[in-house]
């Protein structure tokens, strides 16, 4: 299977990277197949001439979007998406420090 990750991470707003996962690494429940996704869109697994998947990149799936946590992961919606994706890369680290934490 196919899945696009918004590579939001850093200053690279706007590029996805297309990830594909073997059918069979995609079952069961969505945090298993979110780190699937996330294994597979690493260089070392799948190359391709733009960056890996990291902390701060939203991977969609099941049409859900799930931002990448530093452990984890947090179903956020386009709104939200959008707004991340205008923050500075300092801004965001912040943002991914404070949910990990549990804090708003």
């Amino acid at each position: 299977m196919k899945f696009n990750v918004h590579l939001t991470a850093f200053t690279d707003n706007g590029q996805i990277r297309q990830v594909e996962v073997p059918d069979h690494e995609c079952k069961g429940d969505a945090d298993s197949v979110l780190n699937r996704i996330y294994w597979h869109g690493q260089n070392e697994s799948q190359p391709q001439k733009i960056r890996s998947v990291s902390a701060g990149d939203v991977i969609a799936y099941q049409n859900h979007l799930y931002l990448i946590l530093l452990a984890g992961f947090l179903k956020i919606s386009k709104k939200q998406l959008k707004e991340f994706s205008k923050l500075k890369p300092a801004q965001k680290i912040k943002y991914l420090i404070k949910k990990e934490r549990n804090e708003t």
